[in-house]
């Protein structure tokens, strides 16, 4: 029961990023695609990607922290 609710938690903090956002963080940790793989998936520099992945990971980060809190 809990697990479901985490995983509730989780998919609807990924719902109010980006869209880009969105899809950076399922290719990278859902699907566990190579920044290299990615890159070349969506036709971006691999270092600009990074990039991408690394500030979509800290906007879920801190929007999961608070909802959490809010809770």
């Amino acid at each position: 029961m809990l697990k479901k609710e985490k995983l509730k938690d989780i998919q609807n903090t990924l719902e109010t990023l980006s869209i880009l956002h969105q899809e950076l963080l399922i290719l990278k940790y859902e699907l566990g695609l190579s920044y290299k793989e990615i890159s070349a998936l969506m036709n971006k520099n691999e270092n600009t990607l990074k990039t991408h992945v690394r500030r979509a990971r800290e906007e879920f980060t801190e929007r999961f922290k608070e909802d959490i809190h809010d809770e």
